[in-house]
């Protein structure tokens, strides 16, 4: 074993295995679950991971492949960037980029202390505490003693552990290791259909205010063509954001975030809008800019007419068949980039405490596990269904979708599983079904016995129902939020 090493010379160790070729085997704790993963990589950016000898993802010259939830592969547009995350191997392969960001002008990654000497499954190492000053993390590296590979990384709060159980540098890897002969899909090109909206919003004119105390440039930075909702950056002093959304839909997300010391909202002729700044106007400054901005008649809201078909003619699509995460009794559709910060703003005005959709794009469905997995369907049909009489309990609510990217499966904490729902702007109808939601409660942790199934259609605007109850704990729901 070398003698005692700086933190300088295990960086430099480090930085001398990167850019080598490497495979492994990979075992990572990640929020309380494990796996094992086995990764080939090849320099600079050819990779594949397994699990259980199934391909996660390949990367390679001929393009970028993962698989998908429902266990398909599907192919990553050319321009797609992957910020890996969440237990990836090149976390450890790549760990040198954690001590690179004092390069930037940043604060430095400092260690904590002197390297302690370890072994790792009999390899000689050393350990080294150190913190992120962006995350202020503090994280434990082990390197390899004879060969500088990170070969275990731990915050040191015990959220995520990632450790190397065998690695090899400079094998010899097969080209086709990195190609993927296999059926795939092909994604969407996000970044080409956003142009595209872009483009469409363009062809409208920008509602652009004609007046700024200081004289100002419009850049159009996000919107959507169908609902008339944009956002537009004012290059400015201190820099400043307006942002514009049909007075009947929710605000956008990116409203959420912060980034200006100072936010005006008003509604103006169907319109709701929010300018932010980084310079506070004047009351008279204000009220000329909202005056100079050039009014636009909202589209025809989507409240009036029912969606088209959503299964492109197929009769039933399933999005989503399969046990889902829920916590706190919850899990949601919702159009993407839109939330909602209080559940019962779901169920105002409504009979029915299981489905709540009283807010447009966003749907709330309670279950009786409070914590773990439930069975549960999700489908989009051409028309109204028969009530199937064999669930124990049954809602219905009206839906109503603004945008035009459909409808995403969440779980509690906004993370989507299953397939997209192709739902056009326009109203729809979502029944709810449940069985075994008093055995869910009853159970509250774990794989919960209750199951559920949430079926859309097209459909006019018509209040909520409760079309069948049974269990003890639907009849209190059905009381609770009113």
């Amino acid at each position: 074993m070398s003698d005692d090493p700086t933190w300088h010379d295990l960086r430099g160790r480090n930085y001398a295995s990167a850019g080598r070729r490497i495979t492994g085997t990979m075992r990572a704790t990640v929020g309380g679950s494990e796996f094992t993963e086995r990764f080939w990589y090849a320099p600079p950016g050819c990779w594949r991971t397994e699990r259980d000898g199934t391909p996660c993802i390949v990367y390679g010259p001929a393009g970028q492949f993962h698989r998908t939830p429902d266990g398909g592969m599907e192919r990553q547009p050319d321009n797609s960037y992957t910020m890996w995350g969440g237990g990836h191997p090149s976390q450890l392969t790549e760990a040198f980029r954690m001590w690179e960001i004092g390069q930037t002008g940043e604060p430095p990654v400092e260690p904590d202390g002197a390297p302690r000497a370890v072994s790792v499954r009999g390899r000689d190492a050393w350990q080294v505490r150190i913190r992120d000053p962006r995350l202020g993390n503090t994280i434990d590296v082990t390197f390899d003693d004879a060969t500088g590979v990170v070969v275990a990384l731990e915050l040191a709060e015990g959220s995520m552990r990632l450790e190397l159980l065998d690695f090899e540098l400079d094998p010899q890897i097969p080209d086709e290791t990195f190609a993927w002969t296999g059926p795939y899909t092909e994604r969407p090109d996000e970044w080409l259909l956003r142009r595209e909206q872009l483009q469409r919003i363009a062809e409208r004119g920008l509602p652009a205010p004609t007046y700024w105390p200081t004289g100002f440039r419009v850049d159009l930075s996000g919107g959507d063509p169908d609902t008339g909702t944009l956002t537009m950056d004012l290059a400015v002093n201190g820099g400043a954001q307006l942002t514009r959304w049909p007075a009947a839909a929710k605000a956008p997300q990116e409203l959420d975030y912060g980034g200006y010391p100072h936010e005006v909202r008003w509604e103006d002729r169907g319109w709701k809008w929010c300018l932010r700044s980084g310079h506070e106007l004047t009351d008279e400054e204000l009220s000329r800019v909202k005056e100079l901005i050039p009014h636009q008649e909202p589209s025809t809201p989507a409240k009036a007419h029912p969606g088209p078909d959503p299964t492109g003619g197929q009769g039933a699509l399933v999005a989503f068949d399969d046990r889902i995460n829920v916590a706190y009794g919850q899990f949601y559709l919702a159009e993407p980039g839109t939330s909602s910060e209080d559940m019962a703003d779901g169920f105002v005005g409504q009979r029915n405490g299981l489905c709540g959709t009283a807010e447009p794009g966003v749907a709330w469905f309670v279950t009786g596990l409070h914590t773990g997995t439930v069975a549960l369907t999700v489908e989009a049909v051409a028309d109204e269904p028969p009530v199937d009489a064999s669930w124990e309990e049954i809602v219905e609510a009206p839906l109503t979708v603004v945008g035009s990217d459909g409808l995403e499966v969440q779980e509690w904490g906004g993370d989507v599983v299953g397939d997209r729902i192709p739902l056009p702007a326009g109203t729809y109808r979502v029944r709810y079904c449940a069985a075994g939601i008093d055995a869910g409660h009853e159970t509250d942790s774990g794989d919960g016995p209750d199951r559920y199934r949430v079926t859309i259609w097209p459909a006019a605007p018509a209040p909520d129902a409760v079309v069948r109850q049974t269990s003890q704990n639907a009849a209190y729901w059905h009381t609770a939020w009113n």
